[in-house]
This record gives structure tokens, sequence and C-alpha cells, in this order.
């Protein structure tokens, strides 16, 4: 089977927390949820989390994106429709209201998707050489 995909909520209202820690666990991601931003942050490192996702409006949430990219961890904000959308530098953005089957599917895209260029192919190895005596015998 394979292994559970980590994701760190941050989220400051904690009713909003516990329904998509709920509709994430049962699609079966290990969540952990942070109730303020200084918590998430001190929660990133040497933790490897294939997603951060951030619940707008929380206070210094700025500050976890920029730890969530300095990790190298894919971001995903989930703002509400009325608000201002948050200018910062998350991954991905997803207006409220959002159907959990919607949110489900762009989580599993962002947790597949890894950040930076994919890695080169092994180069292929060129054919060694014909002998030349049977370069003359083929003319």
């Amino acid at each position: 089977m394979k292994s559970k995909k980590r994701i760190l909520l941050a989220a400051s209202q904690e009713d909003r927390a516990s329904v998509l820690k709920f509709t994430l666990e049962t699609n079966r991601f290990f969540v952990i949820v942070a109730a303020t931003s200084q918590e998430a942050i001190a929660n990133l490192p040497g933790r490897a989390f294939d997603l951060v996702l951030v619940d707008w409006p929380l206070d210094g949430c700025a500050a976890v994106l920029d730890a969530a990219y300095a990790e190298e961890t894919r971001s995903l904000v989930l703002a509400a429709k009325e608000k201002k959308r948050p200018g910062c530098c998350a991954d991905d953005v997803i207006i409220y209201p959002a159907s959990p089957a919607y949110l489900i599917d762009r989580i599993k895209v962002m947790c597949a998707r890894k950040r930076g260029p994919r890695p080169t192919k092994k180069p292929v190895v060129s054919l060694p050489a014909l002998p030349h005596a049977y370069m003359e015998r083929r003319a």
C-alpha cells in the first residue's frame, strides 16, 4: 500500500480546520493542524510534508508560505470569495466556496507534483563504432 501523503494545515478558525482535516483524512491523507503561523513554521523543518495548506486569512500567512518555499514544499492557499485575494508566493490559490471533490482533486495534483525542474533522463549511450574492416566489406 502506498504511504499516505503528509499535509500541514495552517488554519486559525478551529471549525474550518476540523472540517478540512476530516475531509482530508477520509481521503487517506495524513494531516497535521497548526492553529498559528508560528506553530506551522515550527513544524516545517525536519519533516517531509508533501503540501502546506493555508487557510486565508491567517496572521503571518506570508511567513508560512516563505518557510514552505524555503523547505521546497508545495503550498496551497484557501481564500474566501468576498475577501481580497492574497498576494503571496503560493503555488496555487483556491477561492471558497469550492466543493470538497474539487478541493481533493487539486490537493492530489499538488501532492503529485514536485517543485523545480524535472530531473534529466539518463543519456542515451551511443553504440560503439563498427570496426573498419566491417565497413570495407560492406562497400
